[in-house]
Order: structure tokens, then C-alpha cells, then sequence
């Protein structure tokens, strides 16, 4: 027969065995954990909060005991994609911001994270030594382990390929060291990520078998010298040839920082809000035409290049030559280095320019970005295409604006570039859908959209709107071998293809590893329904 989640069972032993603390089931708190920027209409049954590995193996103990499903989250900041939330509404939410654990090993460029650890944190421990993480550009309170096993997109890396090795609890309670770690003598489990035999560690990656409650993550070395570069396209019709000289570049300069290609209403909602913030905290009232007029003096183009060289003196010259020779025909381009913006900042704000030293001062904040340095200024970004302050601006989920996010891959061709943007624009045009998009070089050849429609989260009519229209940009992108690294939790079946082995082998290592599927069902891996007991 089939099993029946027995929640109220399941959480009397969770209670037992963790405290009566660590279960949440009053309304206040249960609807704040539900609350979401993506708009869904989710009851959380109820939260746990765990502080250890020990507490996860045994909540997941219990639930297996049970049949009770779990989604557990870092920090539960996967803004765009689900918030806290996964597929199954039925879930119980496991919070892991408790498991706090942060060791350095400077000796091997090397930290042990765990899932609580924010940006933030490890930015802090790393200050004066001869190392950084790469940040992406969301809140510093973001979780580093929960956003590189969703294979995030930092300033200058792809975060996973940092991975050395995980601690994982298994869906049937196993506690699981990949890598080199299950070895306790090993000395190498801070240096090599593959380990001997088969490399489990790209499982536990955008899957649904296990619960990672620690990682080794390897970090960036300082370069000698690091330069931002800024390079705009003044016709939008030559964006293709302005990202195959992108392109063309990383490959010749064997630049390993991701190039950011954003549109104008990028740039102004990224940079605009932050201006005009700092200029209100010195006494200066700026309206929105005030401040696009203001940002409007650096961001001059339709479409905006922003990138990294770093590296010796030398290597960063020689770089900036190359640039310049071949990006110059498309438009401007400036080259700033972090100092230099923090010294414009200061001298204004000295001279009392408040308006330069308000633009200045965003630029070096959002700057700091690619030196490891993360901000929470970049979630006023959220609320900017609807109104030019919030009160909740540090969290999104408390509205006003609802996003989602769709962020597919395609090759970095001139024909793809140019096809996949005219749909983009014939997709949200049709569903009444403001959009604003950035193109992200990962390689020479494959580039990533990141796409964020914008709606009101308390106009039900607008928020059906931008579903329809992420419905259909999945539908049509993935017709079009377009595909997602990342979907909401609300797609992840549009990947699934009726009779393709690898989705099927991946249920059948989901039949293994979680065998009675209590771990976020239909995540990813297709879900095979309830479990018999």
C-alpha cells in the first residue's frame, strides 16, 4: 500500500530528538517562510531549523521513519527561482542557516563551508589575507555553498568548478564524504577535487540526493593588478559582432573572468537606485528622471560590456591593449580601477559634489563586486522598474516587486544571439511582461541570459502574466535546444523528455540514494510518486 505523510508523528520525534525549538508551526512565522518573491501561493506546513550535521542525519531519520517530504534550504535566498521553496508544496522546510561552520586553510588556498556561511562572512575572514572568493551580485547575506550547488554564475567564475569536496547526508541517512575526504589520514582533500574512483561530488549538484552540510571550496589568489573594464555598443544591430569580439578576446587573452552584457534598463536599475540612495542619505532628493539623467553620463550606450583583467602588470596592460584595438569601433572604453573610483568618491564627497560623489560612490560599490567584495545594495535593483523606494528593499520577498528569473545557455553565435533576443522580445511583448536582460560570456562559446520579469507581487493579473510569459520562454527556448542551467520551481518537469535515459538514470539514483523519496520531490530528478512502505 501506499505511504501516508504522518506530519504531526514526524514532528513529535523531531521535537525528541532536536528540542522543542526547533520546530516552527505558528502561523506568523510559517507564512514569513512561505513568503516568496515569484508570487506562489504556497502554505509551509511547517519549518525546522537544524544546527548540525548530527540534527540533519536525524531529522532525516525521522523522516524516512514517516514518509515525510523535506526541502531544505541554505539561506533561503534563491530570489527568481523559489525563494525557500521547492516543488512539493507538502514539504516540510529544513533551514540549514545554523550550520555556521567556516575554516580557513591558507596554506592550500582553501575554506570548509558550510550552508549558513553568507558572502558577507567569508568576505570578512578573507580581509588581509592573500585570498578571495568570488561573489556573485546578490545580497551579501547570501549563502556561498547554497548558490554554488545551484551552480551559480559569480563576477568572474562559474562557482562550482571552486568545488573540492562535500559532506553530504544521504536521503536514507548515510553520512557521505566525496573527493578525498572520506579518507581521515588524506592530505589532499583541500587540493583535489576528483578523488579516486568514481567522482561523486557533481551528484549532489542541482540534485534531490542528499543534504550537503559542508563543503571544501577553493579560493581566488589577489592579482597583482585588477582592472574593470567597461565597453559600450552604440548600434544594438552589431550586438552579435560586439559578443563574437567578446569572445574572440577571452579565448586570445585566455581571460578566465565572465564578460557581463547588459542592456540599458539593466544598467539603470542596477546603478540608479544606489545613486540616488546615497545621495538621500547626504540630504539630496533625486527623482527618477534626476537620477537616469545622472547615471545616464557613464551609461551611454543601448548595450554595456563590464569585465575583469587581472593578472601581473604586464599581462593587465597587454590585456588593455588588446581591448582597446578591438572594442573601440563599437563604442566607448573606459577602464577603472577600484582605487581610482574610491578616490573620486571621496574627493566629492569632500567637495561637497553630492551628485558626482552619489554616482561615484555606486560605481565603486558595485565595482567591489569583482574583487570579492559583496553589497546589499544591488537588491534595490529589485524594486526600481516599479517605484523608486522601498522600505523592504533589503528583502525582496516582502514586496513590493515580484521577479522571476529565466536564464537559459546558447552558443555564443551571431545567429543565436540575435534569434534568441528577437524572441525574447516577441514573448514578453505579447504577455505585457517588462523584461531586462544580461548576457554573460561563461566561455568563449556558450553564453548565459539572465532574464528577470518584473511584475507588481499584489496584482494578481500582472503576476499570472510573467509566469505565462517564463511558461513560454521555457517552451520555446528548450524547442530551440536553448536550455536552462537554472529553472523556477515550477519547471523543473519542462527538461524532463519521455524516454530518455539520462533523466531515467538519474530517478534510478535517486531510488538509491533517497529510497523513499522524503528529499524535495521533483527537483530536477522526475518525481516517481509516493513510496511504498
Amino acid at each position: 500500500m501506499q505511504s501516508v505523510p504522518r506530519t504531526g508523528s514526524f514532528l513529535d520525534e523531531v521535537r525528541t530528538r532536536l528540542g522543542p525549538d526547533a520546530v516552527a508551526l505558528d502561523e506568523a512565522r510559517l507564512r514569513a517562510a512561505g513568503r516568496n518573491v515569484e508570487g506562489f501561493d504556497v502554505r509551509v506546513p511547517a519549518l525546522i531549523r537544524a544546527r548540525s550535521t548530527a540534527e540533519v542525519q536525524a531529522v532525516i531519520q525521522a523522516a524516512n521513519a514517516w514518509r515525510q517530504p523535506l526541502h531544505p534550504f541554505s539561506r533561503g535566498r534563491n530570489w527568481g527561482y523559489g525563494t525557500r521553496l521547492g516543488p512539493d508544496p507538502d514539504a516540510v522546510l529544513l533551514d540549514l542557516s545554523g550550520l555556521t561552520g567556516l575554516r580557513l586553510d591558507l596554506d592550500n588556498g582553501a575554506a570548509w563551508i558550510e550552508p549558513g556561511v553568507t558572502q558577507a562572512q567569508l568576505a570578512a575572514a578573507l580581509e588581509g589575507t592573500p585570498f578571495y572568493a568570488d561573489v556573485t551580485g546578490s545580497s551579501a547575506d547570501t549563502s556561498v555553498l547554497g548558490n554554488t550547488l545551484e551552480r551559480g554564475v559569480a563576477y568572474n567564475s562559474l562557482r562550482a568548478d571552486a568545488l573540492r569536496q562535500l559532506e553530504v547526508v544521504l536521503g536514507d541517512g548515510t553520512l557521505l564524504r566525496t573527493g578525498f575526504g572520506h579518507y581521515p589520514h588524506s592530505a589532499l582533500g583541500a587540493l583535489y577535487r576528483h578523488g579516486v574512483g568514481p567522482d561523486l561530488t557533481p551528484l549532489f549538484l542541482q540534485s534531490n540526493y542528499g543534504v550537503v552540510t559542508g563543503a571544501t571550496v577553493a579560493l581566488r589568489p589577489r592579482p597583482e593588478r585588477q582592472l574593470t573594464f567597461r565597453a559600450g555598443l552604440r548600434d544594438p544591430a552589431q550586438l552579435p559582432a560586439f559578443i563574437r569580439a567578446l569572445s574572440d578576446l577571452k579565448r586570445a587573452l585566455g581571460m578566465d573572468s565572465i564578460v557581463h552584457v547588459g542592456d540599458r534598463a539593466r544598467a539603470l536599475s542596477t546603478v540608479g537606485p544606489v545613486a540616488r540612495a546615497r545621495a538621500e542619505a547626504l540630504g539630496t532628493s533625486l527623482t527618477r528622471a534626476e537620477t537616469e539623467a545622472l547615471v545616464g553620463r557613464i551609461v551611454t550606450s543601448p548595450w554595456t560590456a563590464l569585465g575583469v583583467l587581472e593578472g601581473t602588470r604586464g599581462q593587465v596592460a597587454a590585456g588593455r591593449r588588446a581591448l582597446q584595438r578591438a572594442l573601440r569601433p563599437f563604442g566607448p572604453v573606459r577602464f577603472d580601477a577600484w582605487r581610482g573610483m574610491d578616490r573620486v568618491a571621496r574627493v566629492a564627497g569632500w567637495l561637497g559634489w553630492t551628485r558626482v560623489h552619489a554616482l561615484a560612490w555606486a560605481v565603486r560599490e558595485l565595482a567591489g563586486l569583482t574583487r570579492g567584495v559583496p553589497t546589499r545594495e544591488t537588491l534595490r535593483s529589485v524594486h526600481w522598474p516599479l517605484q523608486e523606494d522601498s522600505p523592504t528593499w533589503a528583502c525582496p520577498e516582502q514586496g513590493p516587486a515580484g521577479w522571476l528569473l529565466f536564464t537559459p545557455l546558447m552558443p555564443a553565435r551571431d545567429g543565436t544571439v540575435r534569434e534568441a533576443l528577437a524572441e525574447l522580445a516577441r514573448i514578453t511583448a505579447a504577455h505585457d511582461t517588462p523584461a531586462s536582460v544580461t548576457l554573460n560570456l561563461l566561455t568563449d562559446a556558450v553564453l548565459e541570459a539572465v532574464v528577470s520579469l518584473t511584475f507588481p507581487l499584489d496584482d494578481a493579473a500582472a503576476r499570472d502574466r510573467a509566469h505565462a510569459a517564463c511558461d513560454a520562454l521555457h517552451r520555446t527556448f528548450v524547442a530551440r535546444g536553448w536550455m536552462p542551467y537554472r529553472t523556477t520551481r515550477a519547471h523543473h518537469d519542462t527538461l524532463h523528455t519521455p524516454g530518455d535515459p539520462f533523466w531515467e538514470v538519474t530517478a534510478r539514483l535517486k531510488d538509491v540514494l533517497d529510497p523513499n523519496g522524503i528529499l524535495s520531490p521533483g527537483r530536477y530528478v522526475p518525481a516517481r510518486g509516493p513510496r511504498v512502505r
